[in-house]
């Protein structure tokens, strides 16, 4: 087992550090090599040795060293002794990791805080030794875990996330407890399923997706080629929901018409491999954002306004699609679409319903059921369009590379599209106990208003957008019977997504305002 601490090293807070404790010193240095390092001198036999990765760019503060002092102690935290400590000072401690991962070591964990206050990293060496690698936090991460955590003696009550500085969250986690796959039967399936010009002969390994709440999105490694696999949460399923042979049908024809889907390459509806149907689509590359901004657009002019109107404008661009010259003109009867829509979601609140709340939510579907609006035009509808549900170009606010989640897209009224957006985007005259947000830092990033974004979606599309509150409501209501589904699920012992538990709390809000939007149509 080596352990490595990356961090500032004892006694030197403008060193960065990282420490290896390993029961053989000559593996540390093998790896080390492997990183891309030098011996400059000495050995592993000797007391005190010198590693060195990449050119000498020490400067007199020592602040820029990115020299290796490897020193043998003898007993360093083992009673029995015999243990080695290895220092690594280097300009930039993720470098460590990132190296590692190119050198196609697995990845076991990604970034998750601690509670001591580091940061880990579990990865193989090429001899199938564990390797730990954990970062102290930076003050920003810091911050971000002492909210997270309320027993932390440095909490702040109700610190507000900021969007310009905390760490956002990382993309890719160890796979959560209870949501491990057969991944032996899913890696042999896949050797043989995909298609033979795209690379998949290296080796295979396993992460998940975390920040999603239903589907379950693993990223799937075949050497160097990524990959990534969805398939439905596990326990009961509402019907018509996480319809992974839908999203593949969609997902298998789209990328060639809309350059922000990603290609869909395989489907398997063979339970015995996966559990479930499932399917495997490309990976897309770029910033998600979930209400921290990412360092690479923070010190953007306008990078709040000009991601909202980026969204809105690949938005617009996606419901201008033909679907019959998609081949996608059979997802659904456009006529009767908004109907279909309020009724199927009562049904699926009557099959979880929570009795505190059932009366408010029958009432709300009465009202949307009476005051169905005329639509306008017949489109895509992707049926979960917010922010985090896209992907931006890496350092580009303004360049929207992919929209994911695409289980429920239908044919029919695009408003009901932007009126999902509108329920998950803040806007500065919502009072403080208004929640319109998918994440915590939405509402200091500087995005555009409501009313800027459907103004200039009524550009890009021509559409009308003065009955937009309607559509708002229906989502207000729809995301209530959402969130609903997901505690169920939780309750139900069905997920172990720890964040399940009390995500029904924002239940009598979402009702609360889909009440005061019908209220302002006078319905």
């Amino acid at each position: 087992m080596i352990r490595v601490n990356i961090g500032a090293m004892d006694g030197h807070s403008e060193i960065n550090a990282i420490t290896f404790h390993c029961a053989d010193m000559e593996r540390s240095i093998r790896f080390y090599r492997l990183l891309g390092g030098e011996l400059v001198f000495g050995g592993s036999d000797a007391p005190f040795s010198t590693l060195r990765l990449g050119p000498d760019r020490r400067s007199p503060d020592r602040s820029r060293a990115n020299f290796v002092n490897l020193q043998l102690i003898e007993g360093f935290e083992q009673p029995s002794g015999g243990w080695g400590r290895v220092i690594f000072h280097v300009p930039d401690p993720d470098e460590i990791h990132a190296r590692a991962l190119e050198l196609g070591l697995r990845p076991e964990m990604a970034p998750s805080n601690a509670p001591w206050g580091e940061r880990y990293f579990h990865l193989r060496d090429p001899d199938g030794h564990e390797i730990s690698l954990a970062r102290v936090l930076t003050p920003a991460e810091k911050r971000q875990h002492d909210r997270q955590d309320p027993q932390s003696p440095q909490a702040p009550v109700d610190a507000p996330v900021d969007p310009f500085a905390d760490e956002p969250p990382s993309e890719t986690a160890t796979v959560r407890p209870g949501e491990e796959l057969d991944w032996a039967r899913i890696e042999s399936y896949l050797r043989l399923a995909l298609p033979a010009d795209l690379e998949h002969s290296g080796p295979f390994a396993v992460q998940q997706f975390p920040n999603g709440a239903a589907n379950l999105t693993y990223l799937i490694r075949f050497g160097e080629t990524e990959l990534v696999l969805r398939r439905p949460p596990f326990g009961t399923i509402a019907p018509g929901a996480h319809d992974m042979k839908r999203e593949y049908k969609v997902l298998s024809r789209l990328w060639k018409y809309f350059d922000k889907a990603p290609r869909a390459y395989v489907l398997c509806d063979d339970h015995s491999i996966g559990g479930a149907d499932f399917f495997v689509m490309e990976r897309r590359r770029g910033e998600v954002i979930r209400g921290v901004l990412p360092s690479s657009m923070r010190d953007q002019p306008n990078v709040g306004k000009r991601l909202g109107l980026a969204l809105v404008d690949a938005i617009a661009e996606f419901h201008l699609l033909d679907p019959e010259a998609c081949g996608l003109s059979d997802l659904g009867k456009p006529e009767g679409f908004v109907e279909r829509q309020v009724s199927g979601w009562k049904k699926r609140w009557d099959l979880v319903a929570d009795p505190v709340h059932d009366e408010a939510m029958t009432d709300l579907h009465a009202r949307l059921a009476a005051s169905l609006p005329v639509s306008q035009r017949v489109s895509l509808v992707h049926n979960d369009l917010k922010l985090d549900n896209c992907m931006f170009a890496g350092g580009d606010p303004d360049t929207v590379v992919a929209f994911f989640d695409w289980d429920m897209t239908t044919v029919g009224d695009p408003l009901i599209d932007f009126g999902t957006l509108m329920n998950y985007w803040p806007d500065p005259s919502d009072s403080d106990d208004v929640k319109r947000s998918s994440h915590d830092g939405m509402t200091r990033m500087g995005l555009p208003s409501r009313a800027e974004l459907a103004e200039r979606y009524g550009l890009r599309t021509g559409l009308d957008v003065s009955s937009l509150a309607w559509y708002e409501a229906f989502a207000q209501w729809k995301t209530a019977v959402v969130v609903q589904q997901l505690h169920h699920r939780w309750k139900m012992g069905d997920s172990t997504d720890e964040r399940m538990e009390t995500i029904a709390d924002t239940l009598p809000l979402l009702a609360a305002t889909a009440d005061e939007l019908l209220g302002r149509l006078g319905r």
